[in-house]
């Protein structure tokens, strides 16, 4: 099926099992943790009230060692429903001649370009 109609199905649950992808956009496990298992809609239907609460603490606080505890703890819920299943995680490859200067690789892989030139040899 087309792209689309593949996104759909899967986000209106026609789908027993799907595969997608995920970037982390700003490196803190709130993007996957939250957005995934935290929230009482996601596209994977799954719903723990437990990960829920551990995850919406965890949101609320700044101090980075109780943040992490009860991102932790949300993992070990998450295990034990094996409420999705990890397959791949990738590191984007980079490659450059020596005659690209300014490019800065992003942590995220969201590429900014406009810093960029080619030396003239």
């Amino acid at each position: 099926m087309d792209w689309a109609t593949y996104l759909a199905k899967t986000r209106d649950g026609e789908q027993e099992m799907y595969m997608l992808g995920w970037t982390g956009d700003n490196g803190d496990p709130d993007n996957f943790l939250y957005w995934f298992f935290g929230q009482k809609e996601t596209r994977s239907r799954y719903v723990n009230a437990k990960a829920a609460e551990l995850t919406a603490k965890a949101q609320a606080i700044f101090e980075q060692e109780e943040r992490a505890r009860l991102y932790r703890e949300a993992q070990v819920v998450l295990k034990e429903d094996a409420a999705n299943v990890p397959i791949a995680h990738t590191t984007p490859p980079l490659a450059a001649k020596k005659t690209v200067k300014g490019y800065i690789p992003h942590a995220t892989g969201g590429e900014k370009l406009d810093t960029v030139w080619l030396e003239k040899k």
